[in-house]
């Protein structure tokens, strides 16, 4: 009973390697803002992003960092803290940091995001799980999941952690563009709707190993259609900071 779905889920690998539905969701309109901002030459550091990160869905050279080190990363990876990130001030045209800021202390996530724009020279953008709508979805699969779920510790860190708001998280955002950039513009879009992500990711907490790889794997497709439908009510915040002035001057 398991052959064909094993090789479905197979063809799918080979058709999108290192892909995850869940973090094609997140990044690939990341990816879409990077494009259109800064070109595909453009410089990335993504921080928090495990081995893989944002490096499927760009085809920008990436540096990805974390805290802790990876047993494989598919780009150049350099261990460090979010807190006080291993980098000079201006050393990258973009920063990126999805799903990173829930795994943080509240009091943290402030100085945090002034890492981010200080070593950044043209565009900061930070996705995250925001408010109570978001806490909610959290706190319902992480009851749901099995004991062996490997991502019932993630789900366990947002709830001892709590999630930030929209307002808090524009508010740090806007208090830092300001200091690093010399013309910034701040956007915010809401990313993943919840009902839809409910869907996918109970399926995947509840099962055993072998059936959450092969759901995994059999929503991958999926992503970029995800991706791009706007959420009645989003799971995460993407907030997009740009620095005018440097894209004019670019």
């Amino acid at each position: 009973m398991r052959a064909i779905p094993n090789r479905i889920a197979d063809l799918i690998e080979w058709l999108y390697p290192d892909w995850n539905p869940d973090a094609a969701w997140r990044y690939l309109p990341v990816a879409r803002v990077i494009r259109r901002a800064l070109g595909q030459e453009a410089s990335i550091l993504d921080v928090g992003a495990g081995g893989i990160g944002i490096v499927p869905y760009v085809r920008n050279p990436c540096v990805l960092t974390d805290i802790g080190r990876p047993a494989e990363a598919i780009a150049p990876f350099v261990q460090g803290s979010a807190l006080a990130l291993p980098f000079r001030a201006d050393s990258f045209d973009g920063v990126v940091s999805a799903d990173c800021l829930e795994h943080l202390p509240p009091v943290s996530r402030e100085a945090a995001i002034g890492e981010l724009f200080r070593v950044a020279r043209a565009l900061v953008i930070i996705a995250v799980p925001c408010g109570p709508a978001a806490a909610g979805h959290d706190r319902e699969l992480y009851e749901a999941a099995r004991p062996d779920s490997g991502l019932r510790g993630f789900l366990k860190e947002h709830l001892d952690n709590g999630l930030p708001s929209e307002d808090e998280l524009v508010r740090w955002v806007t208090a830092a563009a300001q200091k690093a950039f010399r013309r910034p513009l701040v956007e915010t879009q809401w990313n993943a709707d919840l009902r839809l992500r409910y869907r996918m990711m109970r399926g995947i907490v509840r099962t055993d190993a072998w059936g959450a790889i092969i759901r995994v794997r059999l929503w991958t497709p999926l992503a970029p259609l995800l991706a791009r439908l706007r959420p009645q009510q989003g799971y995460r915040l993407v907030v997009i900071c740009r620095d005018e002035e440097a894209r004019e001057a670019g």
